[in-house]
């Protein structure tokens, strides 16, 4: 189905605030990948149709909440007493944004009625006093509405994205992985001084950098044709072998990912939400998890599966209540949610890729029997983690 037909479903088909079609219809944002939700702002922009432009906003703010923003939704509607916004964005150590979604730039903008709303909420303390406002736009042809902010005493303090500018964001965020990607994402959405490019410039080069990591510890860890077996102490010591196998999709991976966040909500009676491709989170960041996959190998001593840890997940990990590194096998029906605590209590045992600007820890699980040990071949030590183990349904 379209996103219309979808919102004609969902509750009575009327898109009301605090209705139970709006709950639906954000509930099903949620859920979606990044490619449904951008299909979905596309057909928003395209085929106009009954409430289009107040399921765009939902959409925009459901990119932002993908973005590491916390998201407090605006209302579709205005009313009187109530002050008007889209959507409000906040991320600790970044402005925050007054979210304002158009479709098209056709009809002028007021924008001093705009920036009082946010003056209002910044006499109400609901907001920093440095808050900007964001406008994304449906279409391209903003020129318009660029001209107008561009010429208005409110230039320093405002921003414009189109969608497909932050459906690209996301993307790039959700594919590195890393944590300082989103934060050089959200740079962008801020108000910046243009005379000097150099913001610019690190923010691009530092991003492709990380990208260039993640694809890095993808290729040694899971999906290399050629993966290179360390000696190990427990077997009788080998040189490198060659190990040839098929790369597995991306789509495969994330259907994984996902069993194993349906199987921890459930285990916890919590709701992960993604913030990267393999970090997830709940709403107050008490609990915290970073997802690793790895198909099966062989080996001298049985099968076994190869992870990285980097120290920027580890990071992630660290103010959590209840952090977990999770193991996802490929061939398994069921996940390994190791608690940081134990995590960290193993790292000196941990064999390290160490490059000139960056390192991580290698991590070795093997099949024994009916259960999966974490091995140390630096150490000569093994460990079992069935304890760990959570069963998918």
């Amino acid at each position: 189905m379209n996103i219309s037909q979808l919102v004609n479903i969902a509750g009575d088909g009327n898109l009301r605030d605090e209705s139970e079609t709006s709950s639906e219809l954000r509930y099903l944002l949620q859920q979606v990948d990044t490619d449904k939700l951008a299909e979905y702002a596309r057909y928003c922009c395209s085929d106009s149709f009954t409430n289009s432009g107040f399921v765009l906003q939902d959409i925009v703010n459901e990119l932002g909440s993908r973005l590491g923003y916390r998201v407090d939704a605006g209302l579709y509607r205005g009313r009187r007493g109530q002050i008007g916004f889209d959507g409000i964005w906040r991320h600790p150590g970044a402005r925050t944004l007054i979210i304002e979604v158009k479709t098209t730039d056709y009809y002028t903008i007021d924008l001093s009625q705009i920036f009082n709303y946010r003056n209002r909420l910044e006499e109400t303390n609901s907001i920093p006093d440095d808050s900007a406002v964001l406008f994304v736009v449906g279409r391209d042809d903003s020129n318009s509405l660029e001209a107008q902010i561009r010429g208005s005493r409110y230039a320093w303090d405002a921003r414009l994205v189109s969608v497909e500018s932050l459906i690209k964001m996301v993307k790039i965020h959700e594919s590195t992985g890393e944590l300082d990607t989103g934060s050089r994402i959200r740079t962008l959405l801020e108000p910046i001084e243009y005379t000097r490019v150099d913001r610019l410039v690190d923010v691009v080069f530092e991003t492709v950098a990380d990208a260039q990591i993640h694809t890095e510890t993808i290729e040694e860890s899971t999906f290399n044709d050629k993966i290179r077996l360390s000696p190990d102490p427990l077997e009788t010591p080998h040189t490198e072998d060659t190990v040839n196998q098929e790369r597995t999709s991306s789509s495969a991976i994330g259907l994984l990912r996902n069993s194993c966040v349906d199987a921890i909500n459930r285990r916890y009676g919590i709701e992960l939400k993604k913030e990267s491709q393999a970090l997830f989170s709940t709403e107050n960041s008490e609990y915290k998890i970073c997802v690793s996959f790895s198909k099966r190998y062989p080996g001298k001593d049985g099968t076994h599966y190869w992870y990285a840890y980097h120290p920027k997940q580890d990071e992630f990990l660290s103010d959590a209540k209840f952090g977990f590194l999770v193991f996802a096998c490929a061939d398994r029906r069921e996940c390994f949610a190791i608690p940081r605590d134990f995590v960290i209590s193993v790292l000196d045992k941990m064999n390290q890729t160490v490059k000139e600007d960056r390192f991580y820890w290698h991590v070795y699980l093997s099949d024994v029997g009916s259960e999966v040990e974490w091995k140390f071949p630096h150490v000569g030590e093994r460990t079992s983690i069935q304890k760990f183990s959570i069963k998918f349904d």
